[in-house]
């Protein structure tokens, strides 16, 4: 059984990424840096160039 917890702050837009990188460099948590695929990217990336249209 995992156990999960999970906490919110509500804060002003400007202060959303200094504290989501404060957040990931003291927990350092295992989808930021072991798990390669995760992360702040768009993955659908290369698709949009080679939309057809029908």
């Amino acid at each position: 059984m995992a156990i999960f917890q999970c906490r919110f702050a509500v804060v002003d837009d400007i202060r959303i990424s200094p504290g989501l990188f404060l957040l990931i460099a003291n927990f350092a948590p295992i989808w930021n840096t072991l798990i390669d695929g995760f992360g702040n990217y768009d993955p659908g990336n290369g698709r949009y160039r080679r939309m057809c249209l029908k």
